[in-house]
């Protein structure tokens, strides 16, 4: 976001004499050390000139500073905050007192008669409340027409002020309508009416300009609501409404929780959040302090004092998993959620959009930010969107709805889909549903571009391609089918070796030159995936121990090429990983560490089957030495397949007798026969090597079936388990 001034203009001018605006840049600089941004100078010279501010700007572009930029520059200067959350109060009265403002919340848990008084009295310059407390004539309606403030300027800031809309006109909370007859309470009532909000459609917008009885010469400021850090995208549940455990799928217990970057799920009910957090816990095995300490559930309706403990761990980094309500929606900064998901969707497409922007909040962090849909709101949306003549993807059109959602649309519900301490009018049935929600669902399902139907509500202003940053799931696969494989050709050659399945690979797979297989077996390259995994978490974690907090596993290593790579022998230099078509890694440092992690196992593997082969040439003598084959038994043998016996000694040879023909039965498919041109009666050498005697008797039972009808016959596969070998000519 584009900057005031540059660096080098801002050092040229702080000591020269300059205009307006170079001087609302010195002076806040002077107090938060921070250069403003161009739209939070506009907005601060707009209400220095008397005039009323719309600002439309995305999640965590800085609209709160804006609020205070005239503070830094005039004196007498009388704000009266409108937020709809307390959570936001606290935190922006603490960041202004941090500039050296004075500044205060005022709510449940700070009001006071005292405080109210301190108010009047002009202790405070910045106050920031509720439309509700605004309104009530025992709280601050009185305060504004305080004799001790009429000799400063007021200026009236409504914050999230799509609110007015989207909650007052439902009925929802009634006071954010009628927020606008704060003007006449003015002691000048051409003092500046103020808005401000990251998602305002034009629907919206209108209903917001009407309420608050905004001037035709307002100045709008559109920065529209697009934020290339969030990755949004839908997923279909295999469930019902109900489904809270499919949450779990997103969450891989493979890494320590207290490793994983935090994530926050929004819900439609306060006692969701409840059971998402109990599912999320045994998904993680975490019992007593650790599960309540990890996983987190937040709504309106918990105790001042839990909220904000919880508020504090999580932004803090201790709380790693927070399921919440609208409570949390609108407002909150926290600088280092990479995962926002929503379980089930919003009613309308602000809400989501303004609980997408709690996630990468810092620079230079990516968030994902996605729905979880159940089919019935698939169906609901195709059909909503299939009567306003929205096309959609015939693909989508076989989704239907899980029973227990259909049942759950023919009854009422008991939880407010808004939930707030306020009574809410808001339909509580599933099927409810924006078409601009609809539109967004039947897009992401079908694959489509997510930030195109966002843009179309939005009115946002030109901004990078979606498609150019991988900006939702749609854009990101299509980049995949469409981009040329730069090392297709490279590749060509050497893909079956990664992608084809073992039983094909035989011809390809093993070198005629060397003893060893160039892929590894299914029990060794086990055992080579879990050492890789190891050494992949290991190498996380001491990523993040150096404040790497945007990094995952995936960008250590994919799954995918951890398991090419554990397929893989030979790969003994950095080229290596190029030759055999793995793109990973991409780091030259990463690549020969892992040189050395892959030489250490082989290492141990290679120690292993040594071990194995000399337990194994051992066990052998000893079954040799201590089971010798008797003659006496092997005569007994020979004598009952129809053969006599000419030797006693071994190796042992067969002949036919006259008296006991040859049988008949065909020898077995897996023997292989042929017959010699000139006849001959067969004779059998027999060396028996055979670990019991047992084992040499069952041999010489089945000698009249292999020999039946053979003129030449090489008897090799069947009995190389017993180590015993005929031949017969």
């Amino acid at each position: 976001m584009e900057p005031a001034l540059d660096d080098a203009t801002f050092e040229v001018i702080r000591n020269q004499p300059r205009d307006i605006t170079d001087t609302v840049v010195i002076k806040t600089f002077a107090r938060t050390k921070l250069i403003p941004r161009k739209f939070q100078v506009q907005f601060a010279l707009g209400v220095d000139a008397g005039r009323d501010v719309l600002c439309v700007a995305g999640t965590g572009s800085g609209k709160s500073l804006a609020f205070a930029l005239i503070h830094f520059f005039r004196d007498n200067i009388q704000t009266w905050i409108v937020s709809p959350l307390n959570v936001i109060e606290h935190q922006m009265a603490a960041d202004y007192c941090n500039y050296g403002l004075r500044a205060v919340a005022v709510n449940a848990s700070t009001l006071t008669p005292e405080l109210i008084k301190d108010i009047a009295s002009d202790k405070y310059d910045i106050v920031i409340s509720s439309p509700e407390a605004y309104r009530d004539s025992n709280k601050l309606r009185k305060v504004i027409l305080s004799p001790d403030l009429a000799h400063k300027r007021h200026v009236t800031i409504v914050d999230e002020a799509h609110c007015i809309t989207t909650w007052g006109s439902t009925g929802f909370r009634k006071d954010f309508e009628r927020i606008g007859d704060m003007r006449i309470k003015m002691p000048n009532q051409d003092a500046p009416m103020c808005a401000a909000t990251a998602t305002l459609s034009e629907k919206i917008k209108d209903g917001v300009v009407q309420s608050l009885h905004m001037k035709p010469d307002r100045l709008d400021i559109n920065l529209g609501c697009w934020r290339p850090s969030l990755r949004f995208g839908i997923r279909v549940m295999n469930g019902g409404m109900n489904s809270y455990s499919q949450v779990c799928e997103h969450f891989d217990t493979s890494i320590a929780l207290e490793d994983t970057s935090q994530a926050m799920i929004f819900v439609e009910a306060a006692k969701i959040t409840h059971f998402i957090a109990r599912e999320l816990r045994q998904h993680y095995k975490l019992s007593g302090d650790d599960a309540s300490d990890l996983i987190c559930a937040y709504h309106a309706n918990m105790d001042e004092p839990t909220k904000q403990r919880i508020v504090q761990r999580f932004k803090a980094g201790k709380v790693i998993i927070l399921i919440t309500t609208e409570a949390l929606t609108m407002g909150a900064d926290f600088p280092f959620v990479l995962r926002i998901f929503n379980f089930t969707h919003p009613l309308i497409l602000e809400i989501w959009l303004q609980r997408a922007g709690r996630g990468a909040r810092q620079a230079g962090l990516v968030c994902i930010c996605i729905i979880l849909v159940t089919k019935y709101a698939v169906q609901t949306a195709t059909a909503l969107c299939k009567s306003a003549g929205i096309e959609v993807d015939p693909a989508i059109l076989s989704i239907k709805a899980e029973p227990e959602d259909l049942d759950l649309a023919e009854a009422p519900s008991a939880d407010s889909p808004v939930e707030n301490t306020h009574k809410s009018k808001i339909s509580k049935s599933p099927r409810s549903m924006s078409l601009e929600m609809a539109e967004y669902i039947v897009a992401g399902v079908a694959g489509r571009c997510l930030t195109e139907v966002i843009d179309k509500y939005f009115d946002n202003p030109a901004h990078t391609s979606c498609y150019d940053i991988g900006g939702c799931e749609g854009c990101i696969r299509r980049r995949q089918r469409e981009e040329p494989d730069t090392h297709l050709g490279q590749r060509q050659g050497n893909r079956q070796l990664i992608e084809s399945e073992d039983s094909a690979l035989d011809d390809r797979l093993h070198k005629k030159s060397s003893s060893r297989p160039l892929v590894r077996s299914v029990a060794e390259r086990k055992r080579f995936a879990t050492g890789l995994e190891t050494w992949r978490l290991g190498k996380l974690k001491a990523i993040r121990a150096e404040g790497e907090y945007d990094y995952s596993l995936d960008e250590i290593m994919t799954n995918k090429e951890l398991d090419h790579i554990a397929k893989a022998r030979g790969l003994s230099t950095i080229s290596d990983f190029t030759r055999l078509g793995i793109t990973w890694p991409g780091s030259d440092d990463l690549r020969t560490e892992l040189l050395g992690v892959l030489g250490d196992l082989q290492h141990e593997e290679d120690e292993q089957a040594a071990k194995e082969k000399e337990n194994r040439q051992i066990s052998q003598a000893n079954c040799r030495q201590n089971n010798p084959i008797r003659p006496i038994k092997l005569e007994e043998s020979i004598e009952a397949t129809g053969y006599t016996q000419s030797t006693a000694l071994v190796p042992t040879r067969l002949i036919p007798t006259s008296t006991h023909p040859k049988p008949t039965a065909q020898p077995p498919a897996f023997i292989t026969a042929t017959t010699s041109s000139t006849p001959q009666r067969p004779i059998l050498f027999v060396q028996p090597i055979a670990r019991t005697p047992d084992q040499t008797v069952a041999y010489l039972r089945l000698l009249p079936r292999l020999l039946s009808g053979a003129r030449h016959l090489i008897i090799k596969t069947l009995f190389q388990q017993f180590h015993i070998i005929y031949l017969v000519i």
